[in-house]
Formats: C-alpha cells, structure tokens, sequence
C-alpha cells in the first residue's frame, strides 16, 4: 500500500486473518483431504485417494496467497501439478462430476473454516461480518474458475481414453479378423468385453455420406438392442462405418430389422466360436458390398442369405453384367415390363416350374401365366429348359443387382 492510499479496513482484516492462518495451512491441506474423501467415497479406489489429499494441499496453498497477496480470483488458475492429477483422476476411473463434487465439497470446507479464522483473528465485530463475505466470495469465485478449467481437462483426458480404447479395440478385432492363430479367447473376450467362444451374428452398417446423419456405431448398437438385451461388439472403424457383432443363444436365428437414418447395412449368417466370428463378418462385408453395388436405398439391411450367389458373382461387375446381358437378352432391359417378365419366370422356377403355382404366387390367371412364359421364351430365343441353370443365375443376379447388370436400351418388340 503507498503512504497516500485510502485504508481498506475490510481488505486489510482479509489479509490479516489468511496471514494468520498460513501455520495452519499443512493442517488445513489435510482436514480438507479428510472431508472430501469421507464425503465423496468414490475418490477412495483405485489409488485415488493420495491425488485427492495431493490437489487439497495444492489447491489451499493457491487460495490462502491469493487472499494474501489479493491475487483476482480469475487469476488462479489449478496448478500444473492439479492439472495433472485431474488427468490422473479420469485415468483411474474417476468421472467429472465425482470431481466436481469433491471440488464442490472442498470449498464448503474452506467457507467454514475460513468464517471460523476470521471469528478468531479479526475481533472488530463491524468489519468482521464484511471480511467473511469477502473470503468466502473470493473462493466461489475461485471455485467457478477452477471447475471449468479442471472440467476441460477432464473431458479432453476422457476422450482421450476413449480414443485409445477405441483404436485398441478396433486393433484386436482386426488382428482376430486377420487370422491370428495365437488368439486367448478368454484375454481377448475381457480386452473387447464380448465372448468370442458363442454363436455370432455379424452386421457391418455404413452412412450413405460419410459424417451426415447418425454415427454409424450408434446405428449399430440401436439394431443391436432391438435384436437381442445381450451387450453387443461394436467398433467404428472409419468415419463412416461400424462393425457389430451380437451374441446369439443355441437355438434361435434371430431377424435383423432396418436400420433408422442415411445409412445401409448387411449382415452375415449365425456361426460359432472363433471361425463364426470371422465368417459371419465376412459374410456382413459382402452382403453390404452387393447392396451398394446394387445402389439400394439407405434404411436398408441385406442379409447375405439372399445375395450369397449375387456375391459370389459380382467381384468383376463388368463380367457379371456381359453373362446377365448374353442369358437375358432383352429381357435384360431396365424396364417395368422386363421386370415383369423376369419376376414370372423366377416365380416359375421357384414353384417347380408349375403353371398354377406360380399363379397362386403371382396372384395371376394361369393363362396369363402360361401366355407371359410363352412370349419370354421367344424373346430368349431358346427353350426354358436349355441351360436352366444359367438362366436362373442370370435372373437372380438381375433380381438382387438391379441396374448395375441391366441395360436400357433392349428392345422387347411386339414377339
């Protein structure tokens, strides 16, 4: 204070009362550890507890010279060694809001025992009442400065972990996905938090536009939990896509609904044990590689069951398309009455090539079905019998393939 300022008897009687209490302060540091820990058991795992007792020391050292020194409140900011034992804190398991209520449960510590210091350093009465409120608004302020720097910290250690749980899980699955054959199915179902010894059930869910809509590993896990209460495996393994894997008790061969949002999906069959895990994957993979090949729409899911020939086909689109194009003729073309055909002779195959079946399963007169079955046996230019099997395949891969096999420009005339 220069000689010509003004007394400040309140400024004064705070600096006189933390003055007084700087002996106190190694006692204080650990009363207030004591009362955070007994008032907030969750600090008590995991080693926590010396971090707690290690920030209250800190922190009361910070808050007792900055009422000395009238430090700005704003200026405290948590020391470097409370800054890392906030990062310490998120690593043992401790969350932000258990932090904050330690924080929370630490100031009220200091409130009382800084009303009880200045009760016992600052005897005049007047000024007494005005010195409390001044420390205890200084440590509310203190305590609103220091959360929001210790809650950042918080958040950017927790994503953090999550970023390096996520990218060692999505690791240890493509090791296992790979084909390692030194795999611990005990270690690693404790390492992914999924049995890997059960039956499985393999989806693979990807955004039609990478970053646009709902994450795909939320997607994966709102199927997941409409097909089974078991905890699921899900890893993100790009921006855009999410593998799951979904336990599936001995007996039961669950359906897989839709997918909600911009997103397309396919998943493999039930298999078991470590083989299971990888088939059904693979299957996944390929279910979603025909649906996007074939261009379906999003909110869509296929199941490799129905694609397993289209798969097993399209590796090479060019090709697949030349073999439709050549088995189909004009029945190949991209049109509703080409389609039309085409579902009437699949109908007729899968009905055991029977006239009045195939009606009943077309909703048709069996003339119009004996009529339509005519009429596309002279448009292919050959017997439906000849080369049956390569006529089918054709149909199922026009069926499941869509416009990335057909052609637009096919002539059907008037035959």
């Amino acid at each position: 204070m220069t000689p010509n300022a003004p007394a400040d008897p309140v400024r004064d009687g705070v600096r006189t009362v933390a003055r007084a209490m700087l002996p106190e302060l190694p006692a204080i540091g650990e009363a207030l550890g004591d009362h955070v820990l007994a008032g907030e058991p969750r600090f008590g795992r995991d080693g926590a507890a010396d971090l707690v007792r290690n920030s209250c020391n800190a922190n009361s050292t910070a808050l007792l010279d900055g009422l000395l020194r009238n430090l700005p409140a704003e200026a405290l900011g948590p020391a470097e060694e409370v800054v890392r034992d906030t990062r310490s804190f998120i690593q043992r398991g401790v969350t932000a809001g258990t932090l904050e209520r330690g924080y929370r449960l630490g100031i009220a510590y200091w409130c009382t025992r800084w009303a009880q210091a200045v009760d016992e350093h600052c005897p005049d009465r007047a000024v007494a009442l005005a010195v409390s409120s001044a420390g205890t608004g200084y440590l509310l302020r203190w305590l609103d400065h220091v959360l929001e720097r210790v809650g950042e910290e918080a958040r950017d250690e927790a994503e953090r972990l999550a970023g390096e749980i996520v990218f060692a899980q999505v690791e240890e699955v493509r090791r296992i996905l790979d084909g390692a054959d030194d795999v611990d199915l005990a270690a690693a179902g404790m390492h992914l938090g999924y049995s890997l010894a059960g039956r499985h059930l393999a989806l693979v869910v990807r955004q039609a536009v990478p970053g646009e809509g709902p994450p795909p590993d939320a997607v994966a896990r709102e199927i997941a939990a409409a097909v089974t209460a078991a905890r699921p495996l899900v890893v993100r393994v790009d921006v855009a896509t999410a593998w799951c894997w979904l336990a599936v008790p001995e007996g039961e061969d669950p359906g897989v609904p839709a997918p909600h949002g911009a997103v397309v999906g396919g998943h493999g069959r039930v298999a078991p044990g470590l083989s299971g895990f990888r088939r059904s994957h693979a299957e996944a993979q390929e279910a979603l590689r025909v649906a996007v090949l074939a261009r379906r729409p999003t909110s869509t899911m296929t199941a490799y069951d129905d694609v397993a020939v289209a798969a097993l086909c399209s590796h090479d689109p060019g090709w697949v398309r030349d073999f439709v194009l050549a088995q189909l003729g004009p029945l190949a073309d991209d049109g509703v009455e080409a389609q039309r055909f085409r579902a009437t002779l699949s109908a007729f195959f899968a009905s055991g090539s029977g006239y009045r079946p195939t009606a009943k399963a077309l909703g048709l007169h069996h003339n119009t079905v004996r009529h339509r079955l005519a009429r596309a046996e002279r448009m292919l230019g050959r017997p439906l019998t000849r080369d049956r099997l390569a006529l089918e395949v054709a149909l199922h891969l026009a069926a499941q393939l869509g416009p990335e096999v057909l052609a637009g420009d096919c002539a059907l005339g008037a035959t």
